[in-house]
């Protein structure tokens, strides 16, 4: 079960995220990792606003983290596929976007 206090903020980082106020989500999600660093959620949110930013590599770090924490989840790995996709890293690509079909 997700911290009530995580939650809000994990929240208040998508409002942010739609807003495409991508530095304030990333610390609206930081925030709510610093209160359960296992939020697979925020880190996956996370990972999507610091793709936004261009910022690829920490964008992936973010996604193997709520892998490893969450492996099953199709949207992580269709995200981190996107990332590989922009890359022009269409293996990498393909793997991750297979992940998230199984």
């Amino acid at each position: 079960m997700v911290n009530e206090k995580a939650k809000k903020l994990f929240e208040k980082g998508v409002e942010f995220l739609n807003q495409n106020k991508f530095e304030d989500a990333i610390r609206s999600f930081d925030a709510a990792l610093k209160i359960d660093d296992e939020y697979s959620d925020a880190l996956n949110s996370k990972g999507v606003a610091l793709s936004y930013l261009g910022k690829h590599q920490e964008a992936i770090d973010c996604f193997d983290k709520a892998l490893e924490i969450n492996p099953s989840n199709f949207g992580i790995w269709f995200n981190k596929g996107n990332i590989f996709a922009q890359l022009g890293n269409k293996k990498d690509a393909i793997k991750c976007f297979d992940e998230s079909l199984k």
